[in-house]
Order: C-alpha cells, then sequence, then structure tokens
C-alpha cells in the first residue's frame, strides 16, 4: 500500500490483491518432463556458434543433474545433425551430418578416408578414435564422388572467406550426396550467421 500526502492533502493506493485474483494469477508447477521439453526446444534452436552458451544458463535454469549426460549428448547430436556441424579435423575439417553417420558417434572423412570419433557437446574430435575406413563408401562412384567435391570446394573457396565454409561429397546406395554448409560468427558484436543446403 502506497500512501502520499501533499500540501495538506492525502490519497493512498492499494495494489493488494483479492484472495479470487490471487488464486485466478496461481502459478502451476511445471514437471521435470516439461522442463526437459522447454529446455531441448532452446538447446536445438539455439543460433550458429551459442549451443554451450545457451547450454549454460539452461543448467542454471534448471536443477542439478535434471539433464543426465547421455540425454545431453543426444540433443547436442541432434542440433549438430540438423545445423550440418563442421568439427576441425587436423588442417581440415568434417561434417556432422547423416551422410557420414556410422553411428552415433563415429562420422566418416570421405577426403581423408578415416571414421573419426565426435564429442557432440563439445563438437571436438574424441583422443585416440580414429580409424580407416574399410574402403571407398561406393567404389563405382568413387571418381565421380571426388570430382564433385573438387568443383564444389574450388567454387565455394571463391563465395566464402576465411575457410568458413565446408563442401563434402558421400556416396552411397548408388547415389551421391551434396552436403555445404557455412558459419560466420561475430560473437563479441552479437551476431552470427550459417547456411545449410543438402542435395542428392
Amino acid at each position: 500500500e502506497i500512501v502520499h500526502t501533499s500540501a495538506g492533502s492525502a490519497y493512498s493506493f492499494s495494489s493488494r490483491r483479492t484472495m479470487a485474483e490471487e488464486e485466478e494469477f496461481e502459478v502451476e508447477e511445471v514437471s521435470d518432463e516439461e522442463k526437459l521439453q522447454i529446455a531441448q526446444h532452446y538447446l536445438l534452436n539455439a543460433p550458429p556458434g551459442q549451443f554451450e552458451d545457451v547450454l549454460k544458463d539452461v543448467k542454471n535454469l534448471l536443477p542439478a543433474g535434471l539433464i543426465s549426460e547421455p540425454m545431453l549428448a543426444g540433443m547436442a547430436r541432434e542440433y549438430n545433425t540438423k545445423n550440418m556441424k563442421m568439427v576441425a579435423n587436423g588442417d581440415s575439417k568434417i561434417h556432422i551430418c547423416k551422410a557420414a553417420e556410422q553411428d552415433a558417434t563415429h562420422y566418416i572423412d570421405p577426403k581423408s578416408g578415416q571414421v573419426v570419433g565426435v564429442n557432440h557437446v563439445t563438437a571436438t574430435l574424441l583422443e585416440d578414435d580414429t580409424q580407416p575406413a574399410a574402403g571407398p563408401m561406393e567404389p563405382a562412384l568413387e571418381e565421380q564422388r571426388a570430382a564433385l567435391e573438387q568443383v564444389l570446394s574450388d567454387y565455394i573457396a571463391t563465395q566464402y572467406y576465411d575457410d568458413t565454409a565446408l563442401c563434402s561429397v558421400y556416396a552411397k546406395d548408388g547415389e551421391l550426396t551434396v552436403v555445404i554448409s557455412a558459419e560466420k560468427l561475430n560473437l563479441r558484436n552479437f551476431w552470427s550467421g550459417s547456411r545449410v543446403l543438402s542435395l542428392v
């Protein structure tokens, strides 16, 4: 309640709600399942380059331990796959995408012919988890695959600057799949952007 007196006059204003109003505005408790659904929505829609920042905020809002490590890894995997995340592999990069996926944490690099393990949460390669692929994805298409990948890689090198884009071509079931993604970050100035493209 606020009371104000000025020049011999007085008035009062009450901000108290009636019991009926309190009941009308009663907040319903959110279940843990609903909290996880909200957290997943925020994580899967994190802006480019800001998954870890959003994750930090989400963890601060949720009860400790509500998001288990396997659950978080699954969310990160879905985010990386949807955005065709680029991950550094030595001096080059690989794509995290459906076409490259060997299992939940292993992806093939068509350029080097290696299968590498990935930590989805940190978007980095797992140490000591790199092995040669069994062979070309589709031996009959390897020459075409490599030629197409080279031509497209040369093209995007003229269209994007500072190594911000990657092209990979995969062969499977008699088809070639082209994956192109680009990401440009300037988080200090509060902007980021990405593009993704997949063609069969």
